[in-house]
């Protein structure tokens, strides 16, 4: 015998004769398989006094839905307040023939420790056999599901656990059942095992949903092979899928919500997180444990951004790189953060959120972040809105790295209408958000609507991020870039292809080229991007010039037109400095 059970033979117990050893084994074993429930399961009345030092009292919310307590109702011991799984049971009030049981919970409700607990009870049913334990890493296997504070191996009666293989994520049980961890990273690690249950931790982050399509599912084959799912709650494709078989089918798809307040044991974590996410999505969702819907009239919503992530390794090559800047105008501790966003586009013309560097700080350390964010990313621009802070941002970000290329830009709209055209690539499944680790973007992008009032919102990340898009995709300032470098749609499928090539790379048409010369094409893209169009009379000027000097001039015109006829436009109007006032304003 190996592992925590040496300590309950005598010693020298490897010396004894084989036939006294197997004897003792079997007395261990049987004994084991004979006992009273777990305490988990027996001890759930805080109001007996029965409880001892080291008891682990389940909330009925945490037991099985085929537990006769799961669906009573269990009353906050400091609170008193109540709290009940509301999904429909059976008429014996339990769910005897569940298939999945999804425990969808906020931050803090013991999920883990209740996975924990269900997940030994499996591997104790019956001996030799194999229950998983799937999460979204290895790291998480290891830390959080077998060696963490509410783990398997902590949970565990003392000298329960024979062996324990930590790179094979593999723990052995007395009756010789094994419990297997499976990482979600390889979507085939899976592939071939013969589960008698599975518990999967935190599913709504899972990279590939092979793993659960064709992995986990065909793998729970053995016995009942029941699924326990153990979640935070996001909105994504497979989430989604689940909570709506559980609302056609709930005794077969279960579903138990919690919030993080039924835990009497984390209140000051719970009002920590409460007092930094109050009043915004974040709250609902970690705390109250809500799948959210979508913000009514909103440009951008979950299921733009959930059913087209994507992951490090699944990204192109990228054409463009860009860190786009939202500045604060201070910088205290009640300010608003400054926004510093990565995005880019990639060889298959859709963009990509590669990542958040926003922050509060003083200006060099807003412009370092952002410096460093260029470099780090190798990136081609820096984009900064000026409205509110004008030169400021130039000259910040010139003294932490004067020789980084920045361009200004200047909101002529509103942030609703800014990011409308946006919200159309997002709805065409070109965005992609590169990984789960834009919670707070997607929170702010999700509750840009038209009925908001954008005065009390934190969109400082968003504003950063629609600034990257619009730069990216040519819609920055109604410049189209890429008609500007000669890129036309292709009749066949709508895809940008360059007007020097025969036939469309994507679906092989033939390309149709204007009939108006090259050179002149080129001049007249070109102009767009550095000339400003009369919508009156067609005349284009100077970018630089709010007014057409044709159909509304300036008052500086006026007094050009009177230096001609005054003959005093050749050097005796000059201002303070000594600039000619009219050098190179003539009509």
């Amino acid at each position: 015998m190996r592992g925590d059970c040496v300590d309950i033979f005598p010693d020298g117990f490897e010396d004894f004769p084989e036939d006294v050893q197997r004897y003792l084994i079997d007395f261990i074993q049987q004994s084991v398989m004979m006992r009273e429930a777990p305490r988990w399961e027996s001890v759930d009345d805080w109001k007996t006094g029965k409880i001892r030092d080291g008891d682990q009292v389940a909330r009925n919310k945490q037991l099985p839905p085929d537990h006769p307590k799961h669906a009573d109702m269990w009353y906050h011991p400091k609170t008193g307040v109540g709290y009940k799984c509301e999904s429909p049971h059976g008429p014996d009030g339990t769910c005897p023939d569940w298939d999945v049981w999804i425990f969808m919970a906020g931050r803090g409700t013991g999920k883990t420790l209740a996975g924990s607990q269900w997940t030994l009870s499996m591997a104790r049913k019956e001996p030799k056999v194999w229950v998983g334990v799937c999460a979204p890493t290895f790291a998480d296997i290891k830390n959080v599901c077998f060696e963490g504070t509410s783990g398997i191996i902590n949970v565990a009666d003392k000298g329960e656990i024979t062996d324990y293989n930590k790179n094979g994520l593999k723990i052995t049980l007395r009756n010789g059942s094994v419990i297997q961890g499976y990482s979600a990273e390889k979507p085939d690690s899976i592939r071939g095992a013969n589960l008698y249950g599975a518990w999967f931790d935190e599913l709504a982050m899972i990279r590939y949903l092979k793993f659960y399509d064709y992995g986990l599912e065909p793998a729970l084959r053995v016995g009942e092979g029941r699924l326990m799912v153990t979640t935070t709650p996001r909105r994504m494709k497979l989430i989604r899928s689940l909570v709506a078989e559980s609302r056609k089918n709930p005794l077969k798809v279960h579903l138990t919500e919690a919030t993080s307040d039924e835990n009497p044991h984390v209140a000051k974590m719970v009002a920590k997180l409460r007092a930094k996410y109050a009043g915004t999505v974040l709250e609902r969702q970690e705390l109250g444990g809500e799948l959210l819907d979508e913000v009514d009239g909103a440009l951008f919503t979950v299921d733009m951004f959930a059913d087209h992530r994507v992951f490090d390794e699944e990204t192109p090559e990228f054409r463009r790189i860009v860190v786009s800047i939202d500045p604060a105008t201070t910088a205290s501790d009640a300010s608003d953060e400054t926004g510093i966003m990565v995005c880019a586009e990639g060889s298959d013309r859709n963009f990509y959120t590669l990542e958040d560097c926003s922050l509060k700080g003083s200006p060099e350390v807003v412009m370092s972040a952002a410096v460093s964010a260029y470099h780090r990313w190798d990136a081609d621009c820096v984009v900064g809105e000026v409205n509110g802070v004008g030169d400021y941002l130039k000259a910040a970000l010139y003294h932490v790295d004067p020789y980084v290329p920045f361009r200004t830009v200047r909101g002529m709209k509103g942030k609703y209408a800014r990011a409308e055209p946006v919200s159309v690539l997002a709805q065409q499944g070109k965005i992609h958000m590169v990984g789960t680790r834009f919670d707070r973007l997607e929170e702010q992008l999700c509750a840009f609507s038209s009925d908001d009032d954008r005065t009390t919102m934190h969109d400082d990340r968003a504003d950063a991020w629609v600034w990257g898009m619009l730069e990216l995709s040519g819609l920055s300032q109604q410049v189209n870039y890429r008609e500007m470098y000669g890129f036309i749609a292709c009749e066949g499928c709508g895809e940008q292809v360059h007007e020097r090539e025969k036939k469309c790379g994507h679906c092989g048409a033939e390309i149709h080229k204007p009939d108006v010369p090259a050179s002149a094409r080129g001049e007249k893209r070109w102009a767009a991007a550095y000339m400003n169009t009369c919508d009156k009379c067609g005349t284009m000027f100077n970018i630089r010039e709010k007014r057409c000097p044709k159909c509304d001039p300036a008052p500086v015109h006026y007094l050009a037109q009177v230096g001609r006829m005054t003959g005093t436009d050749g050097g005796g109007w000059h201002g303070y400095s000594g600039k000619d006032w009219f050098r190179g304003r003539k009509l």
